[in-house]
Order: structure tokens, then sequence, then C-alpha cells
């Protein structure tokens, strides 16, 4: 696949995904509020799961959270 295909794929699923994302992640509801605040975690989590749902099985690359660096040795050297 050319890398203007495989954008071009990415780009449909974020689409799709931005669409997929329910009401209810853009503001959360508040203990002993009246209003709901926005969280932008929340709502990026929802559109991570949506993302990857949308993405085609045979899509070349994967999409995975953030890798936990904190015991790789590079990282290590530094501290």
């Amino acid at each position: 696949m050319m890398p203007n295909q495989a954008l071009a794929k990415f780009l449909a699923a974020l689409k799709k995904a931005t669409r997929e994302v329910p009401q209810g992640y853009f503001q959360l509801p508040v203990a002993g509020q009246t209003l709901p605040i926005y969280r932008e975690r929340v709502y990026c989590y929802e559109l991570y799961y949506q993302l990857r749902v949308a993405l085609p099985d045979d899509f070349q690359f994967s999409l995975a959270g953030e890798v936990d660096k904190s015991g790789h040795p590079i990282f290590a050297l530094l501290h």
C-alpha cells in the first residue's frame, strides 16, 4: 500500500471514529455540580477505541496506547 493510500484510509477511519463518539463523552456530569465539564482524556480514550474499530483489518500500521517507558534501559540512563 502506498503511503498516500494508507493516509487516506486512516483519515476515512478518523472521520468515522469522530462521528461515532457518543455525546456523553464530550462533557461529564460532576457530583454536586449542576453543569457537566469537558474532560479531554475521557473523550480521547473513546476516540481511540472508535478509531481502532474503524480501521480496516488489513491496515498496515497498528494503533496502540502510549507505551510505558519507565522500565526501558535507555530512559533509566537518563536518571
